[in-house]
C-alpha cells in the first residue's frame, strides 16, 4: 500500500491571526504560571481543571506554535533550503554528520557536513564540510607546490574538484599517485604552467596507458572507495 501524498501545507497556521510570536523559549511560569515554552510545552497549571485552580491554556500560544511549527513546513515544501545557523549551533553544539546547507554567499553551493557537532560556518571555515553543487561535486581548487622532475605524489581532499599542477620549468614532471578524495568525487587535474606534464597509468590512477597532459590541458577523474582508485572518466 503506497502512502498517499498529504495536502500541501502552502502558508504558515495563523499567519494573519492572534498568535504569539514567537514562542519563548525558557520555561515562562516563574512570570505566568499559563503561558507556553518550548521548555515546558503547556505548563501543569493548563493541565488541571479550573474547578481545582488550574487555567486555560491561551489560544495565543496554541496559535504561535502551530505557526512557528508550520512556517517550516510551508518554506520546506516551497522548496526552501536551511543555511548555518548560530541559534542552532549554540543550543545543538554543532550540526550532526550528514546536515546539509546551502551557502548564504551562493545559493548554487551547497556543504555537506562530515564530522560530528560542526560548530562552523562553512562559508567561512570550511573544516568538516564538503561543498558540492547540485549540477558537479566538488568545487574546490587545489594549486599544489611546483611539482619537479620525476615520480612522486599529490594528495587531495574531498573539498577539491579541481587540481592544479604547475611544472619546474624544466621538462616533465611525472605524477605516480593521487590519493585522497571520496567516493563519487569528481577531480578534473590540469596542466596550467608545466611544457607537459604525464600521469602514469600505476598506483591510484585507473589508465590504460600513461597519459600526458600538454600545456592548458586536463583529464577528469572519478573516485573508487570500492576500488580505491581514480578512474578515468
Amino acid at each position: 500500500m503506497s502512502t498517499p501524498v498529504p495536502p500541501s501545507v502552502v502558508t504558515p497556521f495563523a499567519i494573519n491571526g492572534g498568535k504569539t510570536d514567537p514562542i519563548p523559549v525558557p520555561s515562562q511560569i516563574g512570570t505566568s504560571p499559563e503561558i507556553a515554552s518550548f521548555n515546558d510545552g503547556f505548563p501543569p497549571a493548563t493541565r488541571i481543571p479550573r474547578t481545582q485552580g488550574g487555567i486555560p491554556p491561551r489560544g495565543l500560544d496554541m496559535n504561535g506554535i502551530l505557526f512557528m511549527l508550520s512556517a517550516h513546513t510551508s518554506w520546506v515544501a516551497a522548496g526552501g533550503q536551511y543555511q548555518f545557523n548560530a541559534d542552532v549551533v549554540t543550543v545543538s553544539t554543532g550540526y550532526p554528520v550528514g546536515a546539509v546547507l546551502q551557502s548564504a554567499v551562493n545559493p548554487a553551493q551547497f556543504y555537506l557536513n562530515t564530522v560530528a557537532n560542526n560548530a562552523n560556518d562553512p562559508d567561512s571555515v570550511i573544516t568538516g564540510w564538503l561543498p558540492f553543487t547540485l549540477t558537479a561535486a566538488p568545487t574546490g581548487v587545489q594549486t599544489p607546490s611546483t611539482l619537479a622532475a620525476g615520480s612522486q605524489s599529490i594528495v587531495t581532499t574531498p573539498s577539491v574538484g579541481f587540481l592544479e599542477l604547475t611544472g619546474d620549468g624544466g621538462g616533465t614532471s611525472a605524477i605516480l599517485n593521487i590519493t585522497g578524495g571520496s567516493n563519487g568525487q569528481i577531480l578534473v587535474v590540469s596542466n596550467v604552467a608545466a611544457p607537459f606534464v604525464t600521469l602514469l597509468s600505476s598506483g591510484n590512477l585507473r589508465l590504460p596507458v600513461d597519459v600526458t597532459l600538454l600545456q592548458n590541458d586536463s583529464q577528469a577523474f572519478r573516485f573508487s572507495s570500492a576500488l580505491n582508485l581514480w578512474v578515468k572518466m
